[in-house]
């Protein structure tokens, strides 16, 4: 019975110490390392203002987690407490009064030194989580965003011409005048000089090859545009069905040996909302990403019809359209089986990993929502279409293809024991609209 009691007020002293650190973190929005949130956008060049609504949003879910957490902990404290009482009552119907003390002095001299390491730790752990802010290193160590998340942060001053070729020539002279291959870096670096000169419109190049150079420029650009628009596309149906794809789920989870099935449940509303915010904010600058890449092919056509005539620009179109098409095709068979493998996650109910204990705890009573009527999907996507593809001659192929999506929505194609070789070879690639994730458990 001592060592029960012993055992008793060690969890009530740990749990004590969990909701006082938790609100040290809350009142000056820090969260610790194990309650951040690792999903990051994979952009080559990410606009810093997405950045930087995107470290709100998880700001945000990570105080929303620490919040319940508290309110949970709040509860199991009061349980141990009444745990101590009832041990306390019936220790003291088994000895006197006075032995049960001197027992509990010697207890209270462990359970000091006990509390002493706890505060050591927490103290130590605050210091260093809040050290990781003043660094800029927040989400990981090494990751190439995080300097961008850090106050006061700029871009470096981009180098003049001279100081580039400056930098070049000391570049390949230093590191390469041994090893031979001085000649073909230096080639290299005259490649990237001609291209910039042709991308800022220099007259010094051979007019054939600067045209074929702005050819593959606006093949360039059109791929981004179609991306960028199917990215759009995706991200909306997901939202549509308030489901996540693998890239941009939460999985920032307690470790509790046996956690309240309501606090699951809270932590998990908590998550979706946030994943569904990290969404929303990927569409709202996707659509200024594209609304750019238009403009680009815009500019990129003019400048063509400069250097060559109507008809053969329209004999390049026509091959590049072809091309695209198959480019397409691809994009929308790949989101396709995304989609449906994203989708069985939440049917089979291992949506946050596929074999962890508590997966099962999120799916009581599960219910899939409401899906659309075909006037609501077809009203819909009949409105991004017609917003932002009327005049690109695709509508017809692109409404028919996000039409092969209204199943997955009503769950028509779902049928129990079917199996699927192609979209199982596939559960493990990354989330497509360009995120990474990390792991990371309380």
């Amino acid at each position: 019975m001592y060592d029960k009691l012993e055992k008793l007020m060690r969890k009530e002293l740990s749990k004590w110490w969990e909701i006082e650190s938790l609100q040290q973190y809350i009142e000056v929005e820090r969260a610790p390392r194990g309650l951040r949130i690792y999903t990051i956008p994979s952009y080559e060049d990410p606009d810093p203002e997405l950045l930087e609504e995107w470290a709100e949003n998880s700001k945000t879910s990570s105080l929303n987690m620490m919040k319940i957490l508290i309110k949970y902990a709040f509860k199991d404290r009061e349980k141990f407490m009444e745990e101590i009482d009832k041990t306390t009552k019936l220790i003291l119907t088994l000895v006197s009064q006075s032995a049960f003390e001197e027992v509990k002095g010697n207890l209270d001299k462990k359970l000091s030194k006990f509390e002493e390491k706890i505060t050591v730790k927490k103290h130590r752990k605050f210091i260093s989580d809040f050290k990781d802010y003043q660094s800029g290193r927040i989400l990981t160590f090494h990751h190439k965003y995080d300097h961008m998340y850090t106050e006061d942060y700029k871009d470096p001053t981009p180098l003049s011409d001279n100081e580039m070729s400056g930098s070049n020539l000391r570049l390949t002279e230093e590191s390469d005048a041994s090893d031979g291959n001085l000649s073909f870096r230096m080639h290299r670096i005259s490649q990237w000089t001609r291209d910039r000169d042709v991308q800022q419109g220099g007259s010094n190049v051979d007019l054939g090859l600067q045209v074929q150079l702005m050819h593959d420029k606006f093949e360039k650009l059109m791929r981004k545009e179609l991306s960028k628009w199917w990215e759009i596309a995706s991200l909306q149906q997901y939202i549509e069905v308030e489901r996540v794809p693998r890239g941009l789920r939460i999985y920032t989870i307690p470790s509790y040996e046996d956690p309240d099935p309501e606090l699951l449940e809270e932590l998990a509303e908590n998550s979706k909302n946030s994943s569904l915010n990290m969404m929303k904010i990927l569409i709202k600058y996707a659509f200024k990403d594209r609304e750019k890449f238009m403009e680009e092919i815009d500019k990129t056509t003019k400048l063509i019809l400069t250097l060559v005539s109507q008809s053969a620009f329209e004999e390049v179109k026509g091959n590049l359209d072809k091309k695209l098409s198959k480019f397409e095709e691809e994009i929308t068979v790949k989101k396709h089986r995304k989609f449906i493998s994203d989708f069985k996650d939440y049917q089979s109910g291992s949506f946050l990993t596929f074999h962890h204990k508590y997966d099962h705890m999120y799916t009581e009573d599960y219910k899939d929502p409401t899906p659309l009527s075909d006037n609501e999907m077809s009203g819909r996507n009949l409105r991004l279409t017609e917003e932002s593809d009327a005049s690109d001659g695709n509508l017809s192929f692109r409404m028919h293809r996000i039409s092969q999506w209204e199943g997955q929505n009503r769950g028509e194609i779902f049928n129990p024991g079917e199996e699927d070789e192609d979209i199982e070879a596939e559960e493990e690639e990354s989330c497509s609209e360009g995120t990474k994730k990390e792991k990371k458990v309380l």
